[in-house]
């Protein structure tokens, strides 16, 4: 189920997948950063806070831009 949604987001040509279930971003992000797939993760919360210059969720060191 994780890589069907993972796929759609792709196609939509989505860069940010926002929800509202914690574990379901964890999973997803966490799904979606071993395919290599160029997509952030953000729950809700974080996006209405507007504190996107955070580093996303699951986010890897090397994708990291040391703002976090």
């Amino acid at each position: 189920m994780a890589d069907r949604k993972l796929e759609a987001f792709v196609a939509s040509g989505a860069q940010t997948v926002t929800a509202l279930d914690l574990g379901c971003l964890l999973h997803l992000a966490g799904r979606a950063r071993r395919r290599n797939l160029p997509l952030e993760f953000r729950h809700l919360a974080e996006v209405l806070a507007g504190c996107c210059d955070a580093p996303p969720i699951a986010a890897s060191k090397d994708r990291d831009d040391g703002n976090g």
